[in-house]
């Protein structure tokens, strides 16, 4: 009975870090051309239910992103994305909407 609390304990932290290791970063593109690509998870072996997209960086203009979300920069930008996902392949999606300045790093995890 006293080894109840430690295995609870572990398969508690085996869960986290699991969930931790699906992160995938986009490759390097020039902020001022349309850029797609596809991202496969399928490495984490589980069912995701949401995905998280974090980008941060510096941003001069305005972007959209995932094909929905739009974001207007003028220096540091640090923004978290979340929103409910099933697949184990993420299709990014980037289009700038004008001229855009800036270096932007952009991590995706499906959880």
């Amino acid at each position: 009975m006293k080894t109840l609390p430690y295995l609870i304990l572990i398969l508690s932290l085996y869960g986290c870090i699991g969930r931790n290791n699906c992160e995938l970063s986009t490759q390097k593109f020039d902020l001022n051309l349309a850029y797609e690509e596809s991202l496969d998870f399928s490495f984490c072996n589980i069912n995701p239910n949401y995905f998280q997209l974090h980008f941060s960086g510096e941003l001069e203009g305005d972007i959209l992103l995932l094909e929905y979300y739009k974001f207007s920069g003028n220096g540091k930008i640090d923004t978290l994305i979340t929103a409910d996902y099933y697949a184990n392949e993420f299709i990014f999606n980037y289009r700038p909407l004008g001229k855009v300045k800036g270096d932007l790093e952009f991590k995706i995890s499906l959880l």
